[in-house]
């Protein structure tokens, strides 16, 4: 099966360190198993429902939530070059200890669990509250309740580690527990040192000058001996051959996924005249598939920054700002963030997936400038009361944009639809890559972003407001400073001296389980959407995939929302272009 990504550097073969969705599909589906994982199936199809992969069953729990045993199933190898070494508890614990390397993304994640700050700070050689009384046995302590602990160890960061494979990078040693190994993993010497260690033959990084592709790479990866299906009920596993190329021209890949050289693109098609021919041909609509991203884009603001310190203010935001002709943008080239070109308009914070739909007909802002500017005669910057802003604090406000397809233009709309409120945004187009490093880092005490991207971490809301408006994320994915503490806006240099805080709320939500989760999460949303109000929500991309003639069965995988590579099967005579 031949599959090309086309943007560069999205594939990350470290479990700890990659936080792209490309990766973590490679992880689920093909090269790692985790306590609890998903069938890469729709959400439609229960896969968002978690189930046990390496765990034997459901895990136990203490009546106060603080201790959670976790069963590993036995027999279990690694792929070459470990194919000796048996699966045990100790190699979880090895992998979690390795998010030292790279905390910023899961380490607020597993900050619960005792002792592991202190690991992380340096103030510990090893993680307390991890105990493994036997190979096949992990007990976790808590210093306060997670009702979605059993979720987070579905991360491909918790997979385990054999020893002799956690140094430097894990890229060209990846101990694969999964169906799939990269090819030629066996003739890897996992004792040379790093910079001695070949990489093996499967993997071929692109070579880039500058920002312009020389050649691309590519990531092969075959089956793995040490893998037995009958202890894997998540994955067929149907290819035999997966191979990936690394970059690409997407008009050239769109014309071999047409004449089936390739079978489909590891992400969203082009968006031009190829999908659009597609769904305007019946003869092949079977060859294209549409699904929803669980994603959502948004104005970002940071409520340490004047004048976004004014709650007014932010609804005044979100009542001004007209979003369905910012979703009807993306439709056109150059498209929007991951070649996107359909969306929905957002109407509140969450996905509507991570809350089973209990918003799905709640609006909280519908556009209404006359409402946009009473709100903000209510605020302590409107100060003769004619609806707009009259302090300097609203003139040249600093504002992000990615130097993305249509985000630019999106950010023009955006500051036309501010300026009757008499907030002016000075726009500053950056590329996606310092957008990021700007924005999360909170010295920089950046206003606003547009768009802000998020796609879940899980498929639950413990994987959405935790990271993106829970203190754990600062310094991070929280950019709206909601659980700042005084000191540390001190130390950051904001003039503003207090945030809200939701820590407690999401607390409270993330011991629960099931259903009554799902509930106060909704809750939640709603009440952050007319009480915090951190976001403008603007919308949730689809994604819109073509596949080649030979494609014979095809799932998307809610969890990473993309193709599920192990469900994908051919037919066995050649391609037809035409369907």
């Amino acid at each position: 099966m031949a599959v090309p990504t086309k943007a560069l550097g999205e594939i990350d073969l470290d479990p700890q360190q990659a936080y792209l969705a490309p990766s973590w599909e490679l992880f689920r589906c093909c090269l790692l198993r985790t306590l609890y994982s998903y069938n890469g199936k729709r959400t439609e199809q229960e896969g968002t429902v978690l189930r046990p992969d390496l765990a034997t069953g459901a895990p136990e729990y203490s009546s106060d939530g603080l201790t959670w045993t976790f069963h590993l199933r036995s027999g279990l190898r690694y792929a070459p070059p470990f194919s000796d070494t048996a699966v045990v508890a100790a190699d979880i614990v090895r992998a979690l200890e390795r998010v030292k390397r790279y905390p910023r993304d899961f380490g607020s994640y597993f900050t619960p669990i005792r002792g592991f700050e202190a690991y992380l700070n340096g103030a510990a050689d090893s993680i307390a509250g991890l105990e493994t009384p036997d190979d096949h046995t992990l007990v976790v302590h808590l210093d306060e309740p997670v009702g979605a602990l059993a979720y987070r160890f579905s991360f491909a960061a918790t997979a385990p580690i054999p020893e002799g494979a956690d140094a430097g990078d894990l890229g060209g040693l990846l101990a694969a527990t999964g169906p799939y190994m990269i090819e030629g993993s066996e003739t890897i010497d996992p004792t040379a040192p790093d910079d001695k260690r070949s990489s093996p033959s499967g993997l071929v990084l692109p070579v880039v000058e500058g920002h312009t592709l020389v050649t691309p790479g590519s990531l092969t990866l075959v089956r793995n001996p040490s893998w037995d299906g009958s202890t894997d009920g998540l994955r067929p596993a149907n290819p035999d051959r997966i191979e990936i190329e690394l970059g690409g021209d997407d008009r050239e890949i769109a014309r071999r996924v047409d004449a089936g050289d390739l079978d489909l693109v590891f992400g969203t098609s082009s968006p031009g005249g190829q999908v659009a021919r597609y769904r305007s041909d019946p003869d092949l609509w079977g060859r294209l598939h549409v699904d929803t991203g669980d994603n959502e884009w948004a104005v970002a603001m940071n409520l340490a920054v004047r004048p976004f310190d004014d709650v007014h203010v932010r609804r005044a935001m979100n009542l001004a700002i007209v979003k369905r002709p910012l979703v009807e943008m993306i439709a056109h080239p150059p498209y929007g963030l991951d070649r996107a070109n359909s969306a929905e308009v957002a109407t509140h914070l969450a996905p509507d997936d991570l809350e089973e739909g209990l918003l799905q007909d709640r609006d909280f802002y519908p556009s209404d400038v006359a409402k946009a500017k009473e709100e903000m005669r209510q605020s302590v910057y409107d100060r003769n009361g004619d609806g707009s802003c009259d302090v300097p604090e609203c003139r040249d406000i600093q504002a992000l944009v990615m130097r993305v397809g249509v985000v630019p233009a999106m950010a023009r709309a955006i500051a036309h639809d501010l300026d009757p409120l008499g907030i002016r945004l000075d726009l500053d187009v950056l590329p996606y890559r310092r957008f990021f490093r700007l924005i999360y880092d909170p010295a920089q005490r950046v206003p606003i972003g547009i768009v802000s991207p998020w796609g879940k971490d899980l498929p639950i809301g413990d994987g959405w407001f935790s990271p993106l408006f829970a203190s754990g994320g600062l310094g991070g994915t929280n950019t709206t400073m909601l659980g700042a503490s005084a000191g540390e806006l001190r130390r950051w240099g904001y003039l503003v001296t207090s945030v809200p805080s939701i820590d407690d709320r999401v607390q409270a939500c993330a011991i629960l389980f099931g259903r009554s989760q799902s509930e106060c999460w909704a809750k939640l949303d709603a009440f952050m959407m007319q009480k915090v109000v951190p976001w403008v929500p603007i919308l949730g991309t689809t994604t819109a995939l073509v596949v080649s003639g030979r494609v014979a069965a095809f799932s998307f995988d809610q969890f990473a929302s993309l193709p599920a590579l192990d469900r994908l099967a051919l037919t066995t005579g050649p391609s037809s272009p035409d369907g």
